[in-house]
């Protein structure tokens, strides 16, 4: 499959640096929260230990499917891509099947013109003027 590039397709600075940013606050809180819950024995700690993990997966889930959405768009682009080469393609043909046709007809004329002028001319051949006296 070739490499099908998207023009709107550019990496977006701010984009990254505030999944960097709440990457690290989700590592930060919740390794605070678990040391409450492991180390402090506070089990009021627990639900928010949960939902920093749940935080922590929220990013790459939203990455891989943001990925498998533009691969599906990039398929159904090479797909439309290659529709529409092969309609060029048989365009191409059949115009090369016209000009072989015409290229044919035009031949076909000549030649039968050239018969009916190589007939011609032996009528009008005297062959009495050929034979040997």
């Amino acid at each position: 499959m070739t490499n099908i590039k998207d023009e709107d397709e550019k990496p977006n600075p701010i984009a990254s640096a505030l999944m960097k940013l709440w990457t690290s606050l989700m590592i930060f809180s919740t390794a605070v929260l678990s040391f409450y819950v492991f180390v402090l024995k506070d089990n009021s700690a627990l639900p928010f230990v949960a939902l920093g993990i749940a935080g922590l997966c929220i990013p790459p889930i939203v990455s891989m499917i943001r990925t498998l959405n533009r691969n599906h768009e990039r398929k159904i682009k090479y797909k439309q891509l290659m529709h529409t080469l092969e309609l060029e393609k048989l365009k191409q043909a059949r115009i090369r099947e016209r000009e072989r046709l015409a290229q044919e007809e035009l031949y076909g004329e000549k030649e039968a013109a050239e018969n009916e002028a190589a007939k011609e001319a032996l009528k009008n051949v005297n062959m009495a003027a050929y034979k040997p006296n």
